[in-house]
């Protein structure tokens, strides 16, 4: 399991990082999601996720991803655009206001 994964907390502090309205990634696909590029830019390996996996590319293996990962791919999954980093933080508040409860 990737470390930096276990919680949301890298994942919205990378996001934070960026402009608001800064593309991230986009939904329904598994190496362009944001996720993906997350993995990508702790890792430097090209990963591919799908709801409730990630995988290398060009690997066999696949590892489930947290529960707040595939919360945040499912909800990212409803339509096909290409998301910013403040979409990507209003999803992540609702999805740690519903793993809370």
């Amino acid at each position: 399991m990737l470390q930096f994964m276990e919680t949301p907390d890298k994942f919205i502090e990378l996001l934070k990082e960026k402009d608001s309205n800064e593309i991230v990634g986009g939904t329904r696909s598994a190496s362009e999601c944001p996720i993906a590029r997350f993995i990508r830019s702790y890792t430097k390996l090209d990963y591919a996720v799908t709801e409730t996996y990630y995988r290398k590319v060009k690997s066999l293996g696949m590892h489930k991803l947290q529960d707040w990962a595939s919360l945040f791919i499912h909800r990212i999954d409803q339509e096909d655009k290409y998301i910013t980093a403040q979409e990507c933080l209003d999803i992540m508040e609702i999805i740690i206001n519903t793993l809370k409860n």
